[in-house]
């Protein structure tokens, strides 16, 4: 089981229910009050006699205490042996001679949005973590990656990178090995599924950077080797050949390009 926590005064506080309404403690009246410790248990024992248990306070033993923090665990210190509820009229009973500007402030926010939201924030079950995913199936997802992107050479780890950070951010993940096994299909099939993009984008970066040889590094010269081999091997080339006189007969007798 889970609590909710309220934000009153700008402090934040568990929300507890005992009997079926809203109860606070002394540790709880303290901190938003911005009090020393004890400060409001003092209080209460100096003015005990005016408090009606069951009505303004309960005081839960060992026994009960165990149930109450079943519910709310963590909440209480694993050797308390009891603990004092206030109730909405005990509250307002025990913060009565605080009356500095924070304390007008903090009442009437307690009973405005605590005390007056019963059955509102029932402690719910919490969600179960889910397993991460084991050795093997982190190994089975880098080998995929790997062979996803196995012809991006020195930009394959970038690649890959950017990958594993969408799927953190799709999955609220901290870091890849937290992807729970129960998402971890899902993951192995998005990971496929950019096979055909990758393809896609090899064939378009061969295209570009071929281009980019030709018309950029090589100033759109012929390239010579292919030339060469289309006019029948280095044989038939003289020692100073005009290869784009040469390129030309070639393309021309291979109806690559029309004699004009």
């Amino acid at each position: 089981m889970t609590y909710q926590n309220l934000a009153i005064a700008g402090t934040q506080i568990p929300y507890i229910e005992h009997e079926g309404q809203p109860v606070v403690t002394f540790q709880m009246v303290d901190s938003v009050h911005s009090k020393a410790s004890r400060t409001s248990r003092q209080v209460f024992d100096r003015n005990k006699k005016h408090f009606i248990e069951g009505e303004d306070f309960y005081r839960v033993g060992s026994k009960g205490l165990r149930q109450i923090v079943a519910s709310y665990p963590g909440l209480f210190p694993a050797a308390a042996t009891s603990v004092t509820f206030f109730t909405e009229t005990g509250y307002l009973m025990l913060v009565k001679s605080f009356t500095d500007d924070l304390a007008w402030q903090v009442q009437r926010q307690l009973v405005k949005s605590y005390f007056r939201v019963k059955g509102a924030m029932q402690p719910t079950a919490a969600e179960p973590i889910p397993a991460p995913i084991d050795h093997r199936q982190r190994e089975q997802l880098t080998n995929a990656a790997n062979a996803v992107f196995r012809n991006f050479g020195g930009m394959r780890q970038s690649a890959t990178g950017w990958f594993y950070n969408g799927v953190r951010t799709d999955y609220c993940l901290k870091r890849i090995e937290d992807l729970s096994q129960d998402d971890f299909p899902a993951v192995m099939d998005r990971l496929q599924a950019l096979r055909n993009n990758v393809r896609q984008y090899e064939d378009f970066r061969h295209d570009i950077q071929q281009s980019f040889f030709k018309e950029v590094v090589g100033e759109g010269h012929p390239y010579t080797a292919w030339i060469s081999k289309l006019a029948g091997g280095q044989h038939h080339i003289g020692k100073r050949p005009d290869w784009k006189a040469i390129a030309k007969q070639v393309l021309i007798h291979n109806g690559l390009l029309t004699k004009q």
